[in-house]
């Protein structure tokens, strides 16, 4: 077995294991330091969010670059690379410096509705988050150096215990320190002993070599137009999922946030299973550039991975439309309805965008992520004053709603056809591909609801049919495959 089937396993064993963490932490969390706090921890984690995105897209220019040097055998322009790479991220990380104060100094305008008690308490949290912020974009060239490798075991393993052991020390410490600050402080220290471990990996491992040989202008140009690109949608990214919690905040309250918070929180878990799949062959997609493969071939993969990820995230989407709500109930308790609402209403738009995610390594290898940016820019300023308008005239679940729409819209109307047209994707061949495998999903669907219905009259405990629920979607998943 080659290390990227390894990592393959290894990233599913890591979301096996998150989600099953986040089933107890969250409700953990909420019983030891409340929703009001947990809202407010939300909701600075979503203003340093922005802050992250000051990566500005380096990491995807840096891996496209180095990748492609490290596999023409030209060591000279890779080192040369990793040292342009290193001034780059040294000017960044001056810059998020000097944004971090900025913002602090705006705190008050910004959270005016937050009590004296809750904006002490938002300003020491943001400042240690913004600390982890700062390590974790500072330092991200390594973990584009050890994708390069494909040392995916390593990288997997690490990515396990930088996500996992924060969770769990909270799980078992937070009845002695019910307060949000020992989340946070966990985090920033477990985050800076995984950096500390990746550096001395890239340098005693896979003993990579720094070194400045000459300013090359058509790299930097080159990397300066792709980051630029993938910065612009980290923007756009930022907005739909982040800004609605920002606004919730300012213009109804903290619970609103919380309820938002936890329905992004099962979105983020599916996020990163609809990740996995492509975060190991989008390397061997570049790979394929590098090498000058024939387009059709690139073609055949970008139809191959939509393939494996629908009939892989088919079954996830299915299940939780059909017991997502049973599944909440038992996981938050009861209050927490919408949360089921909203997350089904984002699902749609995240698949599209997940079994289509070999389309946009195809963009920024040949430079026309651009079309992505501008699309999903417009949108997103677009959401910003939908989701004003409708958290001042509706409740929380319009705003997932008003999200999802515009997500669509650039997912599968706007994306497809600039596919289609420009880029010579087989798009046609590629959604009757999607649409034939619709029909192994409708025979599952069609008996969950009976189930539903079925066990609904049955006389034994809510945890009883839920688990009869999960046996049934799991029964499928071994058939299908």
């Amino acid at each position: 077995m080659n290390e990227r089937s390894i990592g393959v396993i290894l990233s599913y064993i890591n979301i096996i294991l998150q989600v099953i963490v986040n089933l107890i932490y969250i409700p953990v969390l909420l019983h030891y330091i409340g929703k009001e706090q947990y809202g407010l921890y939300q909701l600075i984690a979503a203003v340093v969010a922005y802050i992250s995105i000051m990566d500005l897209g380096f990491s995807n220019a840096i891996t496209r670059f180095y990748t492609m040097y490290f596999h023409q055998n030209d060591s000279e322009k890779a080192e040369n690379t990793l040292a342009i790479a290193s001034f780059v991220y040294g000017t960044i990380a001056i810059l998020i410096f000097f944004v971090g104060i900025l913002i602090y100094s705006f705190f008050n305008e910004i959270f005016s509705s937050l009590t004296l008690n809750e904006m002490s308490e938002a300003k020491t949290i943001y400042w240690i988050l913004f600390f982890n912020v700062l390590l974790t974009v500072s330092t991200s060239m390594f973990t584009a150096i050890i994708n390069t490798h494909e040392k995916f075991i390593f990288l997997k393993i690490i990515n396990l215990i930088q996500t996992l052991l924060p969770s769990l020390i909270v799980i078992f410490f937070i009845q002695f320190y019910p307060n949000i600050y020992f989340l946070v402080l966990m985090q920033l220290i477990i985050t800076l002993m995984c950096i500390v471990i990746k550096i001395y990996y890239c340098f005693s491992v896979i003993k990579i070599k720094i070194r400045y040989y000459y300013w090359d202008s058509f790299l930097f140009d080159n990397i300066l137009k792709l980051s630029m690109s993938v910065f612009i949608v980290m923007i756009s990214d930022q907005i739909f999922w982040r800004s609605n919690q920002i606004i919730l905040g300012i213009n109804i309250d903290t619970t609103a946030v919380t309820i938002y918070s936890l329905a992004m929180s099962i979105c983020m878990n599916y996020m990163v299973l609809g990740s996995v799949i492509p975060g190991i062959f989008n390397v061997k997609l570049i790979k394929l550039f590098a090498e000058e493969a024939g387009f059709s071939k690139i073609s055949n993969e970008f139809v191959k991975l939509g393939r494996y990820q629908i009939l892989f995230l088919g079954i996830f989407v299915s299940g939780f439309f059909l017991f997502g709500n049973e599944f909440i109930m038992l996981w938050l308790g009861n209050g927490f309805e919408q949360v089921y609402l909203i997350t089904c209403a984002l699902m749609i738009p995240l698949t599209i965008d997940f079994i289509q995610s070999a389309g946009q390594t195809i963009l920024q290898v040949k430079n026309l992520y651009w079309i992505k940016a501008k699309i999903f820019v417009i949108l997103g300023i677009i959401n910003i004053f939908c989701i004003i308008f409708v958290s001042k005239n509706y409740d929380v679940v319009f705003a997932g709603i008003v999200s999802a729409v515009l997500l669509l819209i650039g997912n599968i109307i706007a994306l497809n056809l600039y596919y289609a047209y420009k880029v010579r994707l087989p798009i046609k061949t590629f959604w009757i591909t999607i649409c034939g495998l619709f029909k192994c999903f409708l025979p599952m669907v069609l008996f969950g609801i009976i189930l539903n219905i079925v066990i609904g009259f049955c006389t034994i405990s809510e945890i009883s049919k839920f688990i009869i629920k999960v046996v049934y979607i799991f029964s499928q998943y071994i058939h299908m495959y």
